[in-house]
């Protein structure tokens, strides 16, 4: 039970550190261009896609206004965007306008990239104090069994 246990801490840590590290933009931002959407996507986790030409990028802001800007574009609406890219690679729109109106800026990209980190560290918390106090458990029934 406790290889089975420490097995699936480390799956699940491992996978967090991943999604933490894929937090990460490059700093890098590209001028801002007009592109043409020709197609959007949603993830049932909340993502939202936004397809131009043979690219496929994340819109990244917060959810509130991501969400909004995604119900509201359509086929060969033309969009300026400020393009980033991440650690494990995918292009992320880090400043997004909309029909003149500035949907999200670098700045909210960046503090929504710190909260998804922060949310993550404190999710790896909870898990790591669930395993420890699991394990504890487990030793200690063993050990009363023994004696």
């Amino acid at each position: 039970m406790k290889t089975l246990l420490t097995i699936m801490y480390l799956g699940v840590m491992l996978a967090a550190v991943f999604q933490y590290s894929g937090g990460v933009g490059t700093g890098d931002y590209t001028d801002w261009q007009a592109i043409e959407v020709n197609g959007k996507s949603r993830t049932p986790q909340g993502a939202f896609f936004v397809k131009s030409g043979d690219s496929e990028f994340v819109v990244y802001g917060s959810y509130k206004e991501t969400r909004s800007f995604w119900y509201q574009v359509d086929y060969f609406d033309q969009i300026k965007v400020r393009i980033t890219e991440g650690v494990w690679g995918g292009e992320r729109i880090a400043a997004l306008i909309y029909r003149g109106e500035l949907v999200y800026g670098t700045q909210d990209y960046e503090k929504g990239l710190s909260a998804k980190r922060t949310s993550s560290v404190q999710n790896m918390k909870y898990f790591s104090i669930t395993y420890l106090i699991l394990m504890g458990l487990i030793i200690l029934r063993e050990r009363k069994a023994y004696h």
